[in-house]
């Protein structure tokens, strides 16, 4: 397998809290060359980076993104403290403007952008894509726009936007007909909904699975044909694929 199968899933998340950039600058000093990041808009329409409807499992308060203005995001933080206690406790929720520029200084660097839903509920479509699309114009040719809705994949293609990717749970969907007729570049699909066996390759695009945190496992998903893997231990996958090449 090659380093650039792997998609590094909300940048570290088995060593630093999700979606931070100290968790997405590790995993590009690991050899990371792809990342994944979720975005929602503030109350006042700002993105950020993060993924759940709330902030009660990853910042230990009540609320959500939605609910706070950019200002007020100062006072919540991205500890994970189920995971990793105070560690991370002055760690804050990074504004996709502070992504981009992390972006910028690794060029070689991709990066997948998944709009989260609850935005869209809250906003509607347009305000949340070009909101979005705004901060990526610095690096637009690194970045792929994913979601599970199509209809935003159709606005973001609207919009001009280079590349886009189709996020779905079930490897059924993969022959639904509005995502059919989209011709997105890649596909997300997830682990636990594929065949047993047989290949797994589409003719048309990029296929994309999430998630496999272990070698073996993401090279027989390689093998049958899986273009790229997403993985929370992408240190550890790159680790263990270089002591193996070693030994070759």
């Amino acid at each position: 397998m090659s380093k650039p199968c792997l998609i590094a899933h909300r940048g570290l998340p088995n060593k630093y809290p999700e979606n931070t950039l100290i968790g997405y600058k590790a995993a590009i000093a690991a050899g990371a060359k792809y990342l994944e990041t979720d975005i929602q808009l503030t109350s006042d329409q700002i993105p950020v980076l993060f993924h759940d409807r709330d902030f009660k499992r990853l910042c230990n308060t009540e609320g959500a993104i939605h609910m706070r203005t950019l200002a007020e995001l100062e006072n919540v933080q991205a500890m994970d403290f189920d995971q990793f206690g105070y560690k991370f406790a002055q760690t804050p929720i990074p504004t996709l403007d502070d992504f981009v520029k992390l972006l910028e200084q690794h060029p070689d660097v991709k990066a997948f952008i998944e709009i989260k839903r609850i935005s869209i509920h809250h906003f509607g479509i347009t305000p949340v894509v070009a909101a979005i699309l705004r901060s990526l114009r610095p690096v637009t040719n690194q970045c792929i726009i994913i979601s599970y809705s199509i209809p935003v994949l159709l606005a973001v293609r609207n919009y001009g936007f280079p590349a886009i990717g189709g996020v779905t749970n079930k490897w059924s969907a993969r022959n639904n007909a509005k995502l059919t007729e989209l011709k997105p570049d890649f596909l997300f699909c997830g682990i636990d909904s594929l065949p047993r066996w047989g290949k797994l390759s589409l003719p048309d695009k990029k296929l994309v699975i999430f998630s496999a945190d272990d070698v073996t496992t993401a090279d027989k998903l390689i093998k049958r044909g899986v273009d790229f893997i997403e993985t929370n231990t992408i240190d550890d996958m790159l680790m263990e694929m270089k002591q193996s090449q070693n030994r070759v």
